[in-house]
């Protein structure tokens, strides 16, 4: 059984723990925000590992990075770091829970 260990200087944001860790922080969430959509967020708040359960009846769903603004706007950020056919399927069905729990 072999480990793989990677120093903390070596790491980038595509390390799950190095993502959460640094977008935990609201000014970095907020940067990555508007640097990727190009916008302006502000009034950030961060939740890491956000979780939506309605009820024990239906399947929940842990999102990586949830983030809203000021105007309760809401994000989700989720680190991908293999390449997944089935992405623009799961986006969506995150989306949608989302919009239920608004």
């Amino acid at each position: 059984m072999g480990t793989t260990s990677t120093r903390f200087q070596d790491l980038n944001l595509s390390n799950y723990f190095l993502f959460a860790a640094a977008a935990e922080d609201e000014e970095t969430s907020q940067l990555l925000l508007e640097t990727l959509l190009g916008i302006r967020v502000s009034g950030v708040k961060v939740s890491v590992e956000y979780s939506l359960l309605y009820s024990s009846d239906f399947r929940s769903v842990r999102l990586d990075l949830y983030v809203s603004d000021m105007v309760e706007v809401h994000y989700n950020m989720e680190m991908e770091n293999r390449e997944r056919t089935s992405l623009p399927q799961r986006s969506r069905y995150h989306q949608a829970e989302m919009d239920v729990a608004a």
